[in-house]
């Protein structure tokens, strides 16, 4: 987890002809991508800031689906992702704007609407960064089989305590949340 005082989002915007489809499920505008055959395994991923302002968690999820999953993409900041280019000192405002609990009904509800739609064998999600923390909720439910939480920010040791199903926990260097799990393992 970043320290707030400076932006950890500074990567790469990636390049790619997108292979999914934007379907409705639930209150949110979803990417969907993969086999959509009944028993299909599939994967929530929990995109980050950028969401779906700039491409690259749409094609990571083009990348699973050609591994054999299918892989759904929600828009959970509809339509006002974190702009790549925008001023830091109005991160704070803008996070006020993305309730993670308002954001977590709303995935509660795609979950439901999804295993109706699809009939998946199980879901699992990955969580980038922003969505780590929902990625890390979602593992402390029965409503996803496991979790992969990458360089997860607002990861709280109340939440991660919490957690029921198998997760796996990618840092970014000196990141803050490792001290978490010093204070829980150690």
């Amino acid at each position: 987890m970043a320290e707030h005082n400076e932006p950890c989002c500074v990567g790469t915007v990636k390049e790619g002809e997108l292979q999914g489809v934007s379907k409705q499920i639930g209150d949110l505008e979803t990417y969907v991508v993969g086999p959509s055959t009944a028993g299909t395994p599939a994967v929530l991923l929990l995109p980050d800031a950028f969401g779906f302002g700039i491409p690259n968690n749409k094609l990571y999820a083009d990348h699973l689906a050609r591994h054999g999953f299918l892989v759904a993409v929600p828009d959970i900041f509809h339509g006002d992702p974190w702009k790549k280019d925008a001023d830091f000192s109005n991160f704070m405002p803008w996070k006020a704007k993305h309730d993670v609990d308002h954001q977590m009904k709303e995935l509660n509800i795609l979950l439901e609407e999804f295993h109706l739609l699809y009939k998946p064998k199980s879901v699992c999600c990955i969580g980038f960064c922003w969505g780590g923390r929902h990625s890390t909720l979602l593992a402390g439910t029965d409503k996803v089989s496991a979790a992969v939480v990458a360089h997860g920010s607002f990861v709280t040791e109340d939440i991660v305590t919490d957690v029921k199903k198998p997760i796996l926990f990618l840092f970014a260097d000196q990141a803050s949340i490792t001290f978490v799990f010093i204070n829980i393992c150690g």
